[in-house]
């Protein structure tokens, strides 16, 4: 049976307004496109290591980071996805997953962190589970952009600080200058690309990392949204807000959206 591929795109970026919030519990049905990924190394208890979006009624995006180290991919039947749900442990419906494809991933530049999980049966749509809307080739994204991120990571660093073990969390961001960016990880020998989005908040007048806003641990894979459009895929930081001065890193959509349409 042929599966017809449909997918959200769009190409042109409005300005998102401003809202100067940190993290808040987000309740079912605000982000019906947000998947929480499971995995079981023992294949007996699955628990939310990424997140993800979902793309049509058979596939979710994620990042490549969470499903390979560079050089193997994770056997299917380690991972497992919930959608429908603000919660990662309970609600909603459960898929298993049948394919997981990656994008030519490198683990040490962090190139095409992208990745696609085929489910193994016809995901649901209704009011909690509906797909993204995703940037095209051409969308542009100017710095300084109010953007907004989702997950069910901890809620800061280092790792005994409180997780949110059940209650998916949206947290305020900005876009931030890829070449600031490239100066903030140069001495980490990481160099930022252009396929890349930089971003963060850092308030200048707090006592140094009191105030940093960033996604963390158990977030990789999770969409960031301008407008409600999924620009970008939780991909790299360091340490969450151990390090105040060095932004996140995401993969930026509109530069594998062909082959994120062709594996859709």
């Amino acid at each position: 049976m042929r599966v017809t591929v449909n997918l959200i795109i769009l190409y042109v970026a409005v300005a998102a307004a401003a809202n100067n919030q940190a993290r808040i519990p987000i309740p079912a049905g605000i982000h019906p496109q947000v998947a929480a990924l499971l995995r079981a190394g023992n294949l007996q208890r699955y628990t939310q290591t990424c997140a993800g979006t979902i793309l049509n009624n058979r596939s979710v995006l994620t990042a490549a980071r969470c499903v390979s180290d560079g050089r193997d991919v994770d056997e299917p039947n380690l991972w497992r996805f919930r959608v429908g749900s603000s919660r990662w442990d309970i609600g909603g419906d459960v898929y298993l997953v049948r394919n997981i494809i990656i994008n030519d991933f490198d683990q040490w530049s962090m190139m095409n962190d992208v990745a696609v999980l085929r489910s193994a049966g016809t995901i649901v749509f209704g009011p909690n589970v509906q797909p993204g809307q995703f940037a095209g080739s051409d969308y542009f994204l100017q710095n300084n952009q109010a953007i907004s991120t989702v997950g069910w990571g901890y809620l800061g660093f280092p790792l005994w600080y409180p997780k949110n073990y059940s209650e998916l969390q949206r947290v305020q961001l900005w876009t931030i200058d890829v070449n600031i960016c490239r100066q903030s990880y140069f001495a980490e020998g990481f160099y930022v690309q252009n396929s890349m989005i930089c971003s963060g908040f850092i308030n200048p007048n707090a006592v140094a990392g009191a105030s940093v806003r960033d996604r963390c641990f158990g977030e990789p894979g999770a969409p960031m949204f301008h407008s409600n459009v999924v620009v970008g895929i939780r991909s790299y930081g360091l340490s969450c807000m151990s390090n105040a001065a060095i932004p996140s890193i995401n993969t930026r959509v509109s530069s594998h959206i062909d082959w994120i349409i062709s594996n859709a």
